[in-house]
């Protein structure tokens, strides 16, 4: 049988909702075989109490003030914005504040998060006519190993991934839904601020005016400036401190086999800081990072590399590059990856 056979029978919508309930049946069964039990020190054990906090009315912002402002060492600081902490407590709400059926609640939203997020991926092949390459790269994206891993460890990656793949499906068609869902991305986790260009693109090479880009940015700072207006007014130095300490802290690993060494490259950390070159002082190991990262954006902004492969290159440097190396920063590159080539496929033919 011819693909391009294949490929019309598979445009059957009966035959989409089949397979795709049966590549959501063996990932589920995947994920829960997988699943291990989570401890206090996990990221998603602190964040609950983070919850429980802003709960109680405490500023979780606070607490980098707590250590007089350490910029460097981990310190278990709030560092997401706040709109992915009253996700949480909305979450722990519903779950009667126990522990052990937030995890079981927030683990649910993982995996959806991650259906959601290969089916966005599908669509984006299918809209090229390239169905059987979108149920492959939507396959991908539930079973490659760092998607297992950061659901396992119930980590918020795949939540700000999914929705960051639905903004990019949107954004041509329906740009203001576009917009929020960014914003959303960036309210669960702010590593999507590397793809900003693309949302910027359209007012850059004026194909839109200010004004319009105006009204669908407005869009994306709903979920993220509105419910950060109250710390601000509260501590805006302790907000600001804490949402960029990932832009400072010291170069680390969460896999000790990997060389990050560009804090004995380029400058040797000394947590009292230089005076007045602090900043400079901090921001010196990001060097490589920023460099490429320029690099790329001007490549994309000349138009010599498409949407879909600067979306993957993007999270490619920032995982390569960022002095600090954790596993859920792969899971970004992985689900990225056969998304990069979409752009380049030819939309008129059905391979």
């Amino acid at each position: 049988m011819k693909l391009q056979s294949v490929q019309k029978y598979l445009f059957n919508p009966m035959a989409e909702i089949v397979i795709f309930a049966l590549l959501f049946f063996l990932a589920f069964r995947v994920y829960d075989i997988n699943k291990k039990e989570i401890g206090p020190r996990r990221d998603i054990a602190v964040e609950f109490a983070t919850g429980i906090e802003l709960k109680n009315g405490v500023n979780p912002y606070a607490k980098v003030k707590e250590f007089g402002y350490d910029l460097l060492r981990n310190r278990k600081y709030n560092e997401k914005l706040p709109t992915y902490y009253f996700f949480l407590l909305g979450i722990a709400a519903t779950a009667n504040y126990d522990f052990d059926t937030y995890i079981n609640i927030f683990r649910w939203v993982t995996y959806i998060a991650a259906f959601l997020a290969s089916f966005f991926t599908y669509l984006t092949f299918k809209r090229q006519n390239h169905i059987l390459l979108g149920i492959g790269a939507a396959a991908f994206l539930l079973f490659n190993r760092w998607t297992l891993l950061n659901l396992r460890d119930v980590k918020s990656d795949m939540i700000a991934i999914a929705f960051l793949i639905a903004s990019l499906y949107f954004l041509s068609k329906k740009p203001k839904l576009a917009y929020l869902l960014y914003g959303l991305s960036l309210g669960i986790k702010h590593v999507g601020i590397f793809v900003f260009p693309i949302y910027l693109m359209p007012l850059i090479i004026r194909e839109i005016k200010f004004k319009k880009f105006a009204e669908y940015f407005s869009y994306a700072l709903i979920p993220t400036l509105l419910p950060s207006l109250v710390f601000l007014v509260q501590d805006a130095k302790s907000f600001i401190l804490s949402v960029m300490f990932s832009v400072t802290r010291a170069p680390s690993s969460t896999n000790s086999s990997v060389p990050f060494g560009y804090d004995q490259i380029l400058v040797k950390f000394n947590p009292t800081g230089i005076g007045f070159l602090t900043p400079f002082f901090y921001m010196l190991p990001r060097l490589p990072l920023i460099l490429f990262a320029s690099l790329f954006f001007y490549l994309f902004m000349t138009k010599k590399l498409k949407t879909s492969f600067f979306v993957f290159g993007c999270f490619l440097f920032f995982a390569t590059f960022n002095p600090v190396v954790l596993d859920q920063y792969f899971t970004w590159v992985a689900a990225f990856m056969m998304y990069s080539v979409v752009d380049y496929l030819p939309n008129d033919k059905k391979l």
